[in-house]
């Protein structure tokens, strides 16, 4: 999984060998997200959210764990 850029002002890009799906959480654990990545590539637009660090949540198709990561938005 490869994700770009980070920190970011709300442009985040996704690209992966397989596909999945994002959830994004705030810290307090309140899902802002969650979205199927068809074809290995997404951009997800989360510029309406606050400046702050969040939570990505990248699953494969059968809903297991792949990887997360601590996202940064920058204003």
């Amino acid at each position: 999984l490869v994700l770009y850029p980070n920190p970011s002002t709300g442009i985040f890009n996704i690209q992966s060998p397989n596909e999945g799906r994002v959830s994004i959480f705030s810290l307090d654990g309140k899902e802002i997200l969650n979205q199927w990545v068809p074809n290995h590539v997404l951009s997800l637009n989360l510029d309406q959210h606050e400046p702050g660090v969040y939570v990505l949540r990248f699953s494969d198709k059968n809903d297991r764990l792949v990887r997360t990561e601590k996202i940064v938005i920058v204003k």
